[in-house]
Order: C-alpha cells, then sequence, then structure tokens
C-alpha cells in the first residue's frame, strides 16, 4: 500500500501506530492518523480505549462538534450539570 499525500509504502501485517480522527457509523469509513514515534497518547484517548476495553459501545465525535452535551458531576449526594445548546435541544446528563 502507498500512502496518498506523502507516497510512504506500507506492507501487509507492518505494524504502525494510529489515532482514530473520526468514524463515520452511515459510510462505514474510520479516518486514521499514524502516531509519529515518541509521541504519546492524550488522556481523552486513553480514556476512550479504556472505556472501549472494558465493553462499552462509544461513538467519538470531533471535539466540541456536538455542542449539546457538556458536562456532568455528582458532589456528594448532588448531582450538578450543565448544558449550552448553540441554538439547539440541549442536554446534559449524568448519573
Amino acid at each position: 500500500m502507498i500512502g496518498r499525500k506523502y507516497k510512504k509504502t506500507y506492507q501487509l501485517a507492518q505494524k504502525v501506530k494510529v489515532k482514530v480522527l473520526k468514524v463515520d457509523i452511515l459510510k462505514n469509513q474510520i479516518d486514521l492518523e499514524l502516531v509519529k514515534e515518541g509521541e504519546t497518547e492524550t488522556d481523552a484517548e486513553k480514556t476512550i480505549k479504556n472505556l472501549i476495553s472494558k465493553g462499552h459501545n462509544l461513538v467519538v465525535e470531533d471535539e466540541w462538534s456536538l455542542g449539546r452535551m457538556t458536562a456532568a458531576t455528582k458532589d456528594g449526594n448532588i448531582l450538578k450539570a450543565a448544558a449550552n445548546p448553540r441554538f439547539m435541544q440541549g442536554y446534559a446528563i449524568g448519573r
């Protein structure tokens, strides 16, 4: 396989590290990006991998792309949440 942009050659079964950029369920497409040597995962990427490894079914969107669900936290017995609907219906979730 030859890369589109930089024409780098990859062989079948060659191990490479990639980062998931975008998942489009309707088109059955996953956009990936090669992780450069020495580059480390972000905390968000580690959390996503950890949740998937525990069996959670996730749909990961681009940062700040949804704008509907904002934040939720629990402070003792009090559930605190906030939402910014951005001209749409807004949701604040938590349990």
